[in-house]
């Protein structure tokens, strides 16, 4: 069961016919039959992990303390679920991945051979194109297929070698399409739902903004994780390569507006020619848009029950997804009908806590959007 976009979700899944979590009271065993749920039933998915992130099992109903909008909430169905997932790993191919493509391949390789005969997956990509899998399957022969025929995005233009104006990054683009327009946000089934995002998350080329991301996030019931690569040393030192050199990369307009709105909105420099910044001048804005890539990433992450890896590089990313796929199988099925029980539309802040683990990691929703009649 997925981290569900709760409030709306949560009448779906109350008239939908799929199993239902079961109802429970501190002490009991849990073993009472599926029921009907009342429509106002908030359903949440919950992971729980140990500071060095290994799954923490055994938990029950009183372990836990659920409160909304800071008003402890009463645990009426409780449930550790271990049902399939479906996934779809979304992998930067743009030309700062060029050199790491094969290490790519055996990380996504691996994560195919860890599958459950049951679960889902798909595979897509992005540099400033995006690319989807028709489907999510469970068929490893296509998946292994897949994974071969990932392959960095190159340049076309006379004379580039890596970089040009096919090449990009739709960071934002790619994740909001992920979520709104893919084979995984047409998936309506009861599975938990999860993107894998592997990149730095430095957007060059998206027609969207974070904010629209953001927004999607907020409402797809999509837990979102993010293996996030380390490149900055790399485009830092191709930022600073000699005028002409074939290897020199210069910032998009839309990086170049992001930096100043966001770091430097009355800059005088904001209608000068790129052309003129020195390397002290380059290094400030890339460094500042990684900083924010970072911060987004995290944003992103945490909105929707998932998590950030960050990895120093591609050797680093096969525990990533280890640990992904460890915590997706562990996790438990947590309900309660709001105090709160206005249909009023409004945002709703959400805490989870294992009181008597005060060191765990516990990795939910941060809210949902109630109904409004």
């Amino acid at each position: 069961m997925l981290a569900l976009a709760v409030g709306f979700a949560a009448t779906v899944r109350a008239q939908d016919g799929v199993d239902r979590p079961r109802r429970v009271t501190p002490g009991s065993d849990g073993q009472d039959g599926p029921l009907q749920l009342r429509a106002d039933l908030i359903t949440l998915t919950v992971s729980v992990t140990s500071p060095s992130g290994r799954p923490v099992t055994g938990l029950r109903p009183e372990s836990f303390r659920v409160l909304e909008d800071g008003v402890p909430q009463k645990i009426e169905f409780f449930e550790p679920v271990s049902d399939p997932f479906s996934l779809l790993l979304l992998l930067d191919t743009s030309g700062s991945t060029l050199n790491d493509i094969g290490r790519m391949r055996s990380s996504a390789g691996e994560f195919v051979a860890n599958l459950g005969q049951t679960d889902r997956l798909g595979i897509g990509s992005f540099s400033r194109g995006i690319q989807f899998p028709d489907e999510l399957t469970s068929n490893r022969s296509v998946l292994e297929k897949h994974v071969a025929d990932i392959g960095p995005t190159k340049a076309r233009d006379p004379g580039a070698s890596r970089f040009d104006s096919n090449t990009g990054t739709s960071f934002y683009d790619a994740v909001l399409l992920a979520l709104t327009d893919s084979p995984m946000s047409i998936d309506t089934s009861s599975r938990r739902r999860a993107v894998i995002v592997f990149s730095d998350c430095v957007d060059s080329t998206s027609s969207f903004e974070f904010e629209k991301v953001v927004e999607a996030a907020d409402r797809s019931g999509i837990s979102v994780y993010v293996v996030l690569l380390d490149t900055e040393s790399f485009s830092e030192r191709l930022l600073t390569q000699p005028d002409g050199d074939e290897d020199r990369i210069n910032f998009s307009k839309s990086q170049l507006s992001r930096f100043y709105e966001t770091f430097a909105p009355d800059s005088p420099d904001r209608g000068r020619s790129p052309s003129g910044y020195t390397v002290l001048e380059r290094l400030e804005i890339n460094r500042s848009l990684y900083s924010l890539a970072r911060e987004q990433a995290s944003v992103l992450a945490a909105k929707t029950g998932g998590r950030l890896y960050p990895v120093a590089s591609l050797a680093d990313a096969g525990a990533a997804y280890r640990a992904i796929a460890s915590e997706l199988r562990t996790r438990y099925s947590i309900g309660y009908y709001p105090t709160n029980n206005r249909h009023d539309g409004s945002w709703r802040k959400l805490d989870v806590h294992v009181p008597k683990a005060s060191s765990a990691v516990v990795v939910t929703r941060p809210g949902y959007w109630a109904p409004k009649d």
